[in-house]
């Protein structure tokens, strides 16, 4: 033992070898590595993106390893040399390899490596740029930059994903029910990029408009943006293409949509309200947060008391109360639909409305405390085009239930994988990076649905790693195969589980 400081109060000791082993640190990849075969995921991208030289590499190696850098809990390309020399990616990415016929390509420059070099990677992001549309970036207008034709591919490559995800569920035996929730959310990431503009909380960022499926966790739409782009920009676009795409990709026609305010939008409205599939009427069921105006504060001061619902928990303690107004502005009764519902709910406050705080006269799409006979209430506004046959509280649940999950998915992406840690100045890079946290945030929802224990659905990615991913495994050559050995019972049963149900899936599709 070697005489250092640590010595004199430590009965252990580092030595200066490495064991040539062949352990992973990575040994719950491989249910995902399954998932992405079973979908066909490597040949989906070879013929997703355009044709051109990588050094050697394929489109599908440089998104298996950046979807493994984003499964593991790598932050930025660098990353990547913490997976280089790992044997669990050296047999995931060979097997990526393999799924596309290319074993026996060789590498203009020689090596041996397991996953692409950083170079190639950025070299690689760097090709999703369209460096055409720069000259037009700037402030004093909403612009999103015209995607080349990778960025384009990559994002059909998502939604095609999806289409194969949907369709393994079903044939899976499993319930999927033909309704559809959309949830539509934006948000901000804080960058010091050179290149970044300033958002309307005032700070430099990128932004990305998102439609997320509610029931499969599927993010079936993406838009990555500059921070002076509104949240609401483009939010009818996104709609019209999601609807769109589960009409007749999918085959879901009954559609739903719930969004906070950022959603209200006169032309929003109008559309779900008078959509058709087919040429017939299917007007899509919608719950959006409703922008207040002073009209429509003079109406909800005129309820009665009686007219509100009280809402009790189970301990029979008040949670709110709710009402429906009686109200229709001019731009709602141009729409040629069922009137709409102005639901409202209102908490009572603490304490009342500070001095010069109230009776305001703007249009406000959040909460805001209202004098209402005397009491201050915060009241929230909800719009919706939901029957008659579902109660104000039923509707308010439900708008509660769904509206969140858009804005966890950005949590999720920005924090528990690497879309929040950008890798470059350019525009198209960025977006293509966080399109491939996106791809990984499907990846793993379709893994849910199809085959993770009920215990672990909804689990934060640090807890996932704990359990599956960032686990020890030894990789032994067996009966010319490699065997996957794991060091503790209970992950090799949650491995085994999860690979059961997928082999399950499998055999059921044919």
């Amino acid at each position: 033992m070697s005489k250092t400081p640590l010595s004199l109060y430590s009965s252990y000791y580092i030595d200066t070898k490495v064991d040539p082993a062949a352990v992973t640190n990575y040994g719950g990849i491989f249910p995902y590595l399954d998932l992405m075969l079973l979908t066909d995921l490597p040949k989906l991208i070879g013929e997703g993106l355009p044709k051109r030289g990588m050094r050697g590499w394929q489109h599908a190696e440089h998104v298996g390893a950046l979807v493994a850098l984003n499964l593991t809990g790598g932050d930025c390309v660098d990353d990547l040399e913490k997976l280089e020399g790992d044997p669990g990616i050296s047999l995931y990415m060979g097997q990526i390899v393999r799924a596309m016929g290319e074993e026996s390509r060789r590498f203009s420059r020689g090596g041996e490596r397991d996953i692409p070099s950083l170079t190639s990677v950025r070299e690689w992001l760097d090709g999703f740029h369209n460096a055409d549309e720069d000259l037009k970036r700037g402030y004093g207008q909403a612009l999103v930059p015209v995607a080349n034709e990778a960025l384009s591919g990559l994002r059909e490559v998502n939604r095609e994903f999806v289409k194969r995800g949907w369709e393994f569920y079903q044939r899976s035996g499993r319930e999927a029910g033909r309704r559809a929730t959309l949830e539509i959310d934006a948000s901000f990431m804080e960058t010091q990029k050179k290149d970044a503009l300033r958002c309307y909380k005032h700070f430099d960022a990128y932004s990305s408009l998102t439609v997320r499926w509610a029931e499969m966790g599927f993010a079936i739409w993406d838009e990555f943006r500059d921070g002076n782009v509104p949240p609401s920009y483009r939010n009818l676009d996104a709609l019209a293409e999601s609807i769109r795409y589960l009409n007749k990709e999918l085959g879901i026609t009954d559609v739903w949509v719930s969004s906070d305010a950022a959603a209200h939008q006169d032309s929003i409205l109008k559309m779900l309200s008078e959509w058709k599939v087919d040429g017939e009427p299917s007007p899509v069921k919608f719950a959006i947060g409703y922008v207040k105006t002073k009209e429509f504060r003079e109406e909800l001061e005129k309820l009665g008391e009686g007219e509100w619902e009280k809402v009790y928990d189970a301990r029979g303690r008040l949670l709110y109360e709710v009402a429906e107004v009686p109200f229709v502005s001019n731009a709602e009764a141009m729409v040629h639909a069922e009137p709409y519902r102005h639901i409202v709910v209102r908490r009572q406050a603490k304490q009342g409305i500070l001095p010069g705080l109230g009776a305001s006269e703007a249009e406000l799409a959040g909460e805001e405390t209202i004098e209402m006979r005397g009491l201050a209430y915060h009241v929230n506004a909800i719009i919706s085009n939901i029957e008659e046959e579902w109660t104000n509280q039923k509707v308010v649940k439900w708008y509660n239930e769904r509206c969140g999950g858009g804005e966890a998915i950005h949590s999720v992406l920005k924090s528990d994988l690497a879309a929040g840690q950008l890798p470059s100045n350019r525009f198209g890079a960025n977006a293509a990076w966080w399109t491939m946290a996106v791809l990984a945030y499907n990846l793993h929802a379709l893994l849910e649905r199809l085959a993770m224990p009920k215990g672990m659905v909804g689990s934060r990615f640090k807890r996932l790693r704990y359990h599956l991913i960032n686990v020890p495994a030894r990789l032994v050559m067996h009966a010319r195969r490699c065997c996957v050995r794991y060091f503790q019972a209970a992950t090799l049963h949650l491995v085994q589980y999860i690979r059961g149900e997928i082999a399950a899936v499998a055999y059921a599709s044919g």
